[in-house]
């Protein structure tokens, strides 16, 4: 039963009880009294129900404290000293419990005491929470999952009274330098503000960081924040959407970095501007909020570089219902301003832009509101990019090439270049191999279908044979010192060389030439004149070979490059239909593996999966029976 049903129910049996009783005792005495009485008791009726309106009807509250960067430069006593004046604000100001805490990274000056910083922290606030604590890793920080650091992603207290998704220094790092990993993390966003879309979450849902969103100096000159766009194009469209969130953040305490938003006190709410960099450490955008965005509240110290600015050390506070939420921050005196005027960065030379001088002062109060648009949120990250499942890559060194490789030859030294071909071709006498003009070798990685214009590399106590379908490449002199190109089989024996790229077949009297005038490559004078070849090798981003035995079905695959991130996966059917997984194997797991599948199948498709949404089918290899 409802908590403020139950209550009406018992003053209206409170009433009838009393109404009952007073009746039978006074209904003798005549109606005035009956109706003295009755009056009496409507009267303690209404007051009883304006207490309990007033306190158990009261609608009910969720509290949460937030705060960063509890490293203070002389030690955890004297951090904690400061922390525990800011925790006797809060009281002072009414907050004697909460239920929750969060606190966006940096524990430890030093860069080697994070559980000795969290442990402080954890026992000073402990007089108002000890339940559903959120500790972000920051830049001074240990290990994801080590000294207390909590675990990145969804960190949802199990009352769902609101949400927490952390985000930390490894999954958004100091000075940026990883942005794959960041469109990441934004991936992994996008998946958990959708299932809060698709549910129609409409609590407060807390985005917590160690790194801030916004651009300032410090993207300039570190990097910070120059792949911030990923982070916040998800976060403004999920706030578009109807979702409430808070982006908490801490780090810029030192530089005046932030100084231009309100230094220790910066707060911006959904319509504000914002400046974002835009995978630049120079080029920033400036965008208009659909999300609450503030520095959780430092600390440990805030270093005043610039005239003017606000330096205070705060802790700041979440109180909300159903309907609205209701943000705070605290110094040691109390309330303090939620957002200081902002004054420019002299001391690292900012100019691009002007400071935000607004100020709002405590408290704040955000009207929660219902998602609008279930649909997902989408095609704001660029999903990784699987490679080809096959290409031709460049060899850039003699020490790559294979026994047994297969490679395309590119003639350059011409305009256009040409593709050697494994096809003879005579003219006037002469007699070579015949050539193709393309224009497509001129990367390092070329895609399409040249499979037909192979050649095997295979390697002898010499050098190298060319080989096609059997027959090798053999030069020949003829009358007239005319020196043939032909396949054979028998072989010339070439010796390779060259560098960057660059490279020529030279056998022991003779070396493979280009005929201008009749657009062949034959034999010449031994590298008096010879051709000049990019070798392009032929990859398979996955090659699977496998056999039938009386044990099972013996496997060996090979992983070459298919990209990053991605998954490979081995599916067994029989007679078209799945039978099992054997094997899955991700695409850092380069080299050669052997596994036996010991289901009985007669085909094996090896599948590529970006991580993501993405599955493709990369090839396909059939077995028959063994008798």
């Amino acid at each position: 039963m409802p908590q403020k049903l139950f209550y009406i129910l018992m003053i209206d049996s409170y009433f009838v009880f009393c109404y009952n009783i007073f009746k039978t005792k006074c209904c003798k005495k005549g109606g005035m009294v009956l109706k003295k009485v009755l009056a009496v008791i409507l009267t303690v009726s209404v007051l009883m129900g304006i207490c309990f309106t007033g306190t158990i009807f009261a609608e009910d509250k969720t509290v949460v404290i937030a705060c960063s960067d509890f490293q203070p430069k002389d030690g955890n006593t004297s951090g904690k000293t400061v922390l525990e004046g800011l925790v006797n604000s809060l009281k002072n100001e009414g907050i004697t419990s909460a239920d929750g805490f969060l606190c966006c990274g940096d524990y430890d000056y030093e860069y080697a005491e994070t559980k000795q910083g969290i442990d402080t922290v954890k026992e000073t606030v402990k007089s108002i929470v000890d339940t559903d604590m959120v500790f972000v890793q920051g830049n001074h920080d240990s290990a994801v999952g080590t000294d207390g650091i909590s675990e990145s992603g969804n960190n949802d207290p199990a009352s769902g009274k609101y949400g927490v998704f952390v985000i930390n220094e490894d999954d958004y790092m100091w000075y940026n330098s990883d942005e794959e990993t960041i469109k990441n993390t934004a991936q992994n966003l996008i998946d958990y503000l959708n299932k809060k879309i698709r549910n129609g979450y409409d609590n407060p849902i807390f985005i917590v960081s160690h790194l801030a969103l916004n651009y300032n100096m410090r993207t300039k000159y570190d990097g910070d924040g120059k792949h911030a766009n990923y982070i916040f194009d998800v976060l403004n469209e999920a706030g578009a959407k109807g979702l409430n969130i808070v982006y908490l953040f801490g780090h810029d305490h030192s530089n005046g970095w932030d100084d231009y938003l309100g230094g220790a006190a910066i707060y911006l709410e959904k319509g504000d501007k914002i400046l974002i960099a835009q995978n630049s450490q120079t080029e920033f955008k400036e965008e208009t909020l659909n999300f609450t965005y503030m520095n959780a509240g430092y600390v440990g110290y805030y270093t005043g570089v610039n005239s003017g600015v606000d330096t205070a050390l705060t802790v700041t506070s979440f109180e909300f219902t159903d309907k609205e939420l209701v943000i705070a921050r605290y110094d040691q005196n109390g309330k303090h301003n939620l957002k200081s005027a902002g004054v420019r960065n002299d001391y690292q030379y900012e100019s691009a832009y002007s400071p935000n001088t607004t100020v709002y002062t405590s408290p704040r109060t955000v009207n929660l509101t219902s998602v609008t648009d279930t649909t997902p949120i989408e095609n704001i990250i660029e999903r990784p990019q699987l490679l080809p499942s096959e290409k031709y890559v460049k060899v850039t060194s003699l020490d790559n090439l294979k026994d047994g490789g297969q490679y395309l030859l590119i003639y350059y030294d011409s305009d256009p270049d040409y593709i050697m071909l494994p096809k003879e071709k005579s003219e006037n006498s002469r007699k070579g191999f015949d050539l193709e003009s393309t224009s497509a070798f001129d990367k390092n990685i070329v895609t399409g279908d040249y499979k037909s214009k192979l050649w095997t590399l295979n390697k002898t106590n010499y050098g190298w044979t060319l080989e096609s379908d059997g027959k090798y490449v053999k030069l020949t002199s003829t009358s007239n010192y005319k020196i043939t190109a032909t396949l054979d089989n028998t072989a010339t024996e070439f010796e390779i060389k060259g560098e960057n790229g660059c490279y020529i077949f030279a056998g022991e009297d003779y070396a493979l030439n280009f005929n201008s005038s009749r657009l062949l490559i034959n034999g010449y004078g031994y590298e008096s004149t010879p051709a000049y070849f990019h070798i392009y090798e032929y990859q398979k981003g996955v090659e699977l070979k496998a056999d039938k035995t009386q044990s099972g079905i013996d496997c060996e695959i090979t992983v070459n490059d298919i990209g990053k991130d991605a998954v490979i996966i081995v599916a067994a059917y029989l007679d078209e239909k799945f039978v099992n997984i054997p094997k899955v194997i991700s695409s850092s797991e380069k080299g050669t593996k052997n596994f036996t599948i010991s289901e009985e199948a007669d085909t094996l498709k090896v599948f590529v999966w970006d991580g993501l949404a993405n599955i493709i089918p990369l090839m396909v290899s059939e077995f028959v029976n063994l008798d």
